[in-house]
This record gives C-alpha cells, sequence and structure tokens, in this order.
C-alpha cells in the first residue's frame, strides 16, 4: 500500500446527499461513495490501510487507474534565479529568516562589477529568464540592480526582473527604473501601523511603517502593479487580529498577495504557535471562498497555487517550490534556496554551468526525498527544508485545516463556482502577471 496511487483520504459527510466524500491524492479528485463504504474507508484508513475487507479491496482497484491530468517532474536544472544583492538590510525584523540577510555567517558586503557580469554569464549559459532580486535590502544597492539590467540589455538577454524589497527605500529613481523595464515588485506589509511596527522595526526600534507605505503609494501613484507579502504573526492574537482582518486591509493597495505564518519562533510558544496555524487554516478556506464570488475582493498566493493544483489536477512528487531556483550570494557563493545558507552550496559564479548544474541535480537528490510525499495532503503544500521539524510537530492542525479547505473546494465544485475562480485567476495573471511562480508547469 505504500504505492501514492493507493492512497486515499475520506473527507467525511457530504452536505448534499447521505453519501460521503473521499480525496484520491494522486489523481487530485474527489470521488462520492456510499456512506457504509465511506465508514469502512476512513477505519481503513486510520488503520494505515491494513484492513482486509472486499468492498474496500473493491474500491482501490477501482482507483489504480485514476490519473491526474498533468504529473510535474523535478528540473533538470534552475528556471529561476534569486541574486542576494547584498548582506546588509535597514531593518531588524523580529522573525527574518534570512537575519537581515547576513544568514548568521555572511559578511556585510555587496556584488562588485567583476561578480555582476560574472553573474549575467552563469545566468544566461543555464538558460535563466527569470531574475528576482533579493536581499538584505536590495534596494540598499540600487546601483547593482541598473548594472545588472545594463549588463543583460547589452548581451541582448530577455530577462523578466523582480525584486523582494521592505519598502522603506523606494524612491523616484526605482519607479522609474521598474516602470521602464515592468519589473515585479513584492514589498513586505504586515498590516497597518500596530501590526507591521510589531515586528518590522528599523535598527534604532522605530517602526518602518510610514517609510513603507510611502513606498507603495509612490508605486501605486505610477500605476504599478505590486504584490504584498504579509507575516501573520502570533503576537497579532493578542489584540484579536485573524489573518481576514489583514487581508481586507492589504487589499487596499492591491488585491493579490501573500499572507504567511511566521516560521521563526521560539519553540516554547507552542500554544500561541497552534494558535496561528489555527487561524491560518480558517482564513484559508475564507479565502477559497472569496475567490469564487463573482467580484473578486483578493486573491492570496497560497490559495491561488493550491487551487491552480486542484483545478488543473497538477500532480508533484515533491512539494518543495525552491528546487526550481538558485540563489547567488553578494560573495558568488551559489546555493539551491534562499533559505538553505550555510547549507547547500552547489558552487560559485566563477565555475562553469556544467559543474553548477551537476551539484544542483546531486543536492536535490539528497534534499527533495526529506520534504517529498509522505502523508496525503502534501501534493498541495509547500514544506520548507529548514521548518520540517516546526511542520511535523503540527501536522494534525496541517491536516485538519487542509480537510476544511478541500471539503470546501468539493463544495465550490458541486455548486458550480469552480468557472468564477478560473475567470478570477485569469484576470489575475493579466493583472499581475505571476506565472513566473513556481507551481507554474
Amino acid at each position: 500500500m505504500n504505492d501514492i496511487r493507493m492512497i486515499y483520504h475520506v473527507l467525511g459527510p457530504s452536505p448534499y446527499s447521505k453519501d460521503w466524500v473521499v480525496f484520491h491524492p494522486y489523481s487530485l479528485s474527489f470521488i462520492e461513495v456510499p456512506e457504509d463504504l465511506g465508514e469502512k474507508l476512513q477505519i481503513n484508513e486510520i488503520k494505515h490501510y491494513h484492513l482486509n475487507d472486499r468492498d474496500i479491496k473493491l474500491f482501490l482497484d477501482s482507483i489504480i487507474e485514476l490519473k491526474p491530468k498533468i504529473v510535474a517532474k523535478v528540473p533538470s536544472r534552475p528556471v529561476y534565479a534569486y541574486i542576494n544583492l547584498t548582506s546588509y538590510c535597514n531593518l531588524a525584523c523580529s522573525y527574518c529568516y534570512v537575519q537581515q540577510g547576513s544568514y548568521g555567517f555572511l559578511k556585510p558586503e555587496t556584488f562588485n562589477e567583476k561578480l555582476i557580469k560574472k553573474t549575467v554569464e552563469l545566468i544566461d549559459s543555464l538558460g535563466i529568464r527569470y531574475v528576482a532580486f533579493f536581499g538584505g535590502e536590495p534596494l540598499l544597492h540600487q546601483d547593482g540592480i541598473k548594472k545588472f539590467i545594463e549588463i543583460f540589455e547589452k548581451n541582448n538577454n530577455y530577462i523578466e526582473f523582480g525584486i523582494v524589497t521592505n519598502g522603506t527605500l523606494i524612491n523616484k529613481d526605482f519607479v522609474e527604473l521598474a516602470k521602464s523595464y515592468k519589473i515585479s515588485i513584492t514589498v513586505s506589509l504586515d498590516g497597518w501601523r500596530l501590526l507591521h511596527d510589531l515586528n518590522r522595526q528599523y535598527r534604532s526600534g522605530k517602526g518602518s511603517f510610514s517609510d513603507v507605505i510611502k513606498g507603495i503609494e509612490a508605486l501605486l501613484a505610477e500605476q504599478i502593479p505590486l504584490f504584498i507579502q504579509a507575516t501573520y504573526h502570533p503576537s497579532f492574537l493578542n489584540y484579536k487580529v485573524t489573518p481576514l482582518k489583514i487581508a481586507f486591509y492589504l487589499s487596499k493597495f492591491t488585491k493579490y498577495f501573500a499572507i504567511k505564518p511566521a516560521l521563526i519562533l521560539e519553540k516554547d510558544r507552542k500554544y500561541e504557535i497552534a494558535s496561528m496555524f489555527i487561524e491560518y487554516g480558517k482564513y484559508a478556506v475564507e479565502t477559497l471562498d472569496i475567490l469564487s464570488k463573482d467580484n473578486l475582493i483578493y486573491a492570496d498566493q497560497d490559495v491561488v497555487s493550491i487551487t491552480k493544483i486542484l483545478n488543473d489536477r497538477i500532480f508533484r512528487s515533491f512539494n518543495c517550490e525552491f528546487s526550481y531556483y538558485i540563489t547567488i550570494l553578494p560573495n558568488g557563493d551559489i546555493y539551491t534556496c534562499n533559505t538553505m545558507p550555510p547549507i547547500g552550496k552547489i558552487g560559485h559564479v566563477n565555475e562553469d554551468e556544467v559543474n553548477i548544474v551537476m551539484r544542483y541535480k546531486s543536492l536535490l537528490k539528497e534534499i527533495l526525498p526529506k520534504v517529498s510525499i509522505k502523508k496525503w495532503y502534501d501534493v498541495l503544500g509547500s514544506a520548507c527544508f529548514p521548518y520540517i521539524e516546526m511542520f511535523n510537530t503540527y501536522s494534525g492542525i496541517i491536516e485538519s485545516n487542509m480537510d476544511h479547505f478541500l471539503m470546501k473546494f468539493y463544495i465550490i465544485l458541486k455548486e458550480n463556482k469552480i468557472f468564477n475562480i478560473v475567470k478570477n485567476l485569469e484576470n489575475l495573471r493579466k493583472i499581475y502577471n505571476y506565472e513566473y511562480e513556481a507551481y507554474t508547469l
């Protein structure tokens, strides 16, 4: 019973009939079965599929041939590059997983012109066509951004550019640059002033909210679409603030954003962390419902990703988004993922692309089994290698959240509201050009 095709998950009674609903992870299908069979299947699932029952065997035989529309394969080489322009940041956010860009071991440094040229040569040889500037805070090194773009342009390379910024240093020059080269912009904003300034402060302790809002307004004044990344921190629960309330606030600036739970937290805060994951699960279901409405209020990236996987029936035997990426640090070192350093190094920009690709493949073979399909719900989510322990600790809550999400998706299918979702996703794609994201094939 270890074959992925033989695994199912019982969601429970259907709200539309006496039937029960079973989810088949491999084909991403919803199957309606009689009530008595549904109960048997649930008991069999609890007992790890070891019951010897004729009806169960017939059901298992019937789902063997169910297949997804698309099977996503592990890439043979990286598709996207994150360029960590500088290992310094002007903020000192409490939950920063890159430790203000230093990863706890890098000296404060930025890309020099020689390394910029070598990096462009490597990216060109790898055939990468999407580059995101990262940090630290990349806008501390705006000259580096301009130099990268200048060399790419000189080499006649067609590159889609993106940037992940804390938003505090957005100025007129950057707005003009972003507009000229259609740079996809991600700004970090955790909500209104009270929430944002709890964790996103300057090194002096001053909150950064006012400067971020100025930056966002400067972009919107030029009608530049932006994506907002918000982190939902357990401390927000003290103010009775749910992710949904934050979503409504962010929708004033953009209809497309991501609210993600904080992952860099003290392990002794188990109750708060559990409560955070529970609230996040509720938010995912509420957001899916909003996505199915005629008039879209907002869309969250993670919900869009899971919904697209379900609707397009894309099966992935691995669930590490950054298996598509390489990350290049300001000293020229290359890692597979921007959460990995100081582990996961695959080379340096001075090396040739053949060696880089060989080590990239080798490291993926080592890492992906650690984040690959272990539970039925893993086919829908993304596991992050540094945070596997946290995900396993709260796996019961995560599984329950996914249960509620899948049942909501089943209801949307039954009520023929999936067409609203498809329409809304297409409109989002046209406005925000989110096709570069890792889940897109």
